[in-house]
C-alpha cells in the first residue's frame, strides 16, 4: 500500500508538472492572440519610438504581470522588435531551429531558458526561467514570434498545488482500502493458522498411531518368537553337552537359531528404535556393524561414549548409523567401513566412513539421481532438533557421513 501510495503521488506530481506547463502555454497563447496581435502596428514593427511607448504601456498593464518577468517580440531575421527591456529593442540575434519552426506554424513551445545565450543576459539575475514562445501574425502579414519568460518556481508551485489537491484523496482512498482489507486478512490468517494446527494435529496422531503400532509389533516379537527361539537355542546347547543328540547337529542348529535371534533383534530395533537406552546402544550399533559384515563389508565399531545418552539422542544416533550403513551397502561398493561414535560438550558425533567409490561430481544428499532420500529425511529431522548432517569425501577415497546429534 505504501508503494502504491508513493507511485500515485509521483504520478500526480508528474501530472501536475505537465498541467502547469500546459497552463503556461495557454496563458502565453491567450496573451499573444488577445493582446499582442490586435495592438501591433507597422510603426511598432519599424521601430517608431512613440508607437513602442504606447505598446509598452499596454504590455505592462495587460501582460507583464507575475509570474511573467520578461516579454520579447522577434522578427524572422532575428531582430528583437519589442521587449520590456528597452536595451534589447533593435538588436539582432541568431534564431534556433525551434524558433524558426514556431515562426512558421504558430505553435506554442516551452523550455528552460538558457541564460548563457547573449539575448538572455538581462535575465540572469532572476533565477531559473521558463521561456514560452509562439508564432504570431504581424500587421503587414509578416511572421513574428512572441516570447514570454516565467519564473520556474511559479510553475513548480502551480504543479505542487495541483498534486497536493488530489494527493489526500488518493492516500485517503488507499488507507480506506487497507482498513477494509484488514478484517479479511485477519480472518484469512486465522483460517490458515487453524488449518495448519489441524494438519499438525493429524500428523501427530498419525505418527503416534504408527509409533504405537510399531511398539506393539516390537513387543509381540520380543515377548514371543524371540523368547521362544532363545529358549530353543539354550535347550540345544544343553542337549549337546549331555550327548542327547550329536554335537555337530546341535551346534549348527544353535548357531542358526542365534543368527535368527540376532536378525529378529535387529528387526525390533528397526521397528522401534525408541527402545534403545543406556548399554543397549552399543548392542544396537553392534547389530548395524554385523549387518554390514553380512554384506561382505569388513566393519569396525569405535565407541567413544561410555555414559548412557538420553533416549531421543540414542534414537537419532542409531538412525544415523543405520542410514549410513545402508548407504554404504547401496552405493559405496566398499570392502571396509568404520562406525565411529564420539562426543563434544554439546553434541554426540556419529561418523560412518567407507573406502568405496566415493562421491561422484555433483552428487550429494540433494544431488541428481537416485540415492539419498533417507539421508535427506534424517537431515531434516536433525535440523529440527538442533543437529546437523553432511556427506563429504573421506580421506580414504570413499565417503564420510558426519552427523551431529544434540545432547539432551
Amino acid at each position: 500500500m505504501v508503494l502504491l501510495g508513493l507511485a500515485g503521488v509521483e504520478l500526480l506530481r508528474h501530472a501536475g508538472n505537465t498541467q502547469a506547463l500546459k497552463d503556461a502555454k495557454n496563458n502565453t497563447r491567450i496573451a499573444a492572440r488577445g493582446v499582442v496581435e490586435p495592438n501591433l502596428t507597422p510603426a511598432i514593427v519599424s521601430g517608431d519610438r512613440a508607437a513602442l511607448d504606447r505598446f509598452d504601456t499596454i504590455m505592462r498593464s495587460s501582460v507583464l504581470q507575475p509570474p511573467i518577468v520578461r516579454v520579447k517580440i522577434w522578427a524572422a531575421d532575428g531582430r528583437i522588435v519589442y521587449s520590456d527591456e528597452r536595451r534589447l529593442i533593435g538588436r539582432h540575434y541568431a534564431l534556433s531551429a525551434d524558433d524558426r519552426a514556431v515562426l512558421s506554424h504558430r505553435g506554442v513551445e516551452a523550455e528552460v531558458s538558457d541564460l548563457s545565450r547573449p539575448e538572455n543576459k538581462f535575465e540572469r539575475g532572476q533565477g531559473k526561467l521558463i521561456e514560452v514562445y509562439t508564432g504570431i501574425n504581424g500587421p503587414d502579414g509578416r511572421k513574428l514570434m512572441f516570447e514570454a519568460y516565467e519564473k520556474q518556481s511559479s510553475v513548480t508551485a502551480s504543479s505542487r498545488n495541483l498534486w497536493l489537491t488530489f494527493a489526500p484523496a488518493l492516500i485517503g482512498g488507499l488507507l480506506l482500502l487497507q482498513l477494509f482489507q484488514l478484517p479479511l486478512a485477519r480472518s484469512l490468517v486465522r483460517r490458515v493458522r487453524r488449518a495448519g494446527e489441524e494438519r499438525e494435529a493429524l500428523l501427530r496422531r498419525a505418527v503416534e498411531a504408527s509409533d504405537q503400532e510399531r511398539r506393539r509389533l516390537a513387543a509381540v516379537l520380543h515377548d514371543g518368537v524371540v523368547q521362544d527361539l532363545t529358549g530353543v537355542s539354550y535347550g540345544l546347547s544343553a542337549a549337546a553337552k549331555k550327548d542327547a543328540l550329536p554335537a555337530s547337529i546341535a551346534n549348527e542348529a544353535s548357531s542358526e537359531l542365534r543368527g535368527a535371534v540376532h536378525q529378529l533383534r535387529s528387526l525390533l530395533v528397526d521397528l522401534y528404535p525408541g527402545g534403545l537406552h543406556g548399554t543397549d546402544l552399543r548392542s544396537a550399533l553392534g547389530d548395524v556393524a554385523v549387518q554390514l559384515e553380512r554384506q561382505g563389508v569388513s566393519t569396525t565399531l569405535e565407541m567413544g561414549i561410555d555414559e548412557p545418552l538420553a533416549e531421543e539422542t540414542e534414537e537419532l544416533v542409531f538412525r544415523a548409523a543405520r542410514e549410513g550403513a545402508r548407504n554404504v551397502v547401496k552405493h559405496a561398493a566398499a570392502s571396509c567401513a568404520t562406525i565411529r561414535l564420539s562426543s563434544t560438550a554439546s553434541h554426540a558425533i556419529v561418523e560412518v566412513e567407507d573406502d568405496g567409490l566415493g562421491l561422484p561430481d555433483g552428487s550429494g544428499i540433494d544431488g541428481p539421481g537416485e540415492g539419498h532420500f533417507g539421508l535427506a529425511l534424517l537431515r531434516d529431522l536433525l535440523v529440527e532438533s538442533g543437529g546437523a548432517l553432511e556427506l563429504v569425501p573421506a580421506e580414504s577415497g570413499g565417503a564420510l557421513l558426519h552427523v551431529e546429534v544434540p545432547l539432551r
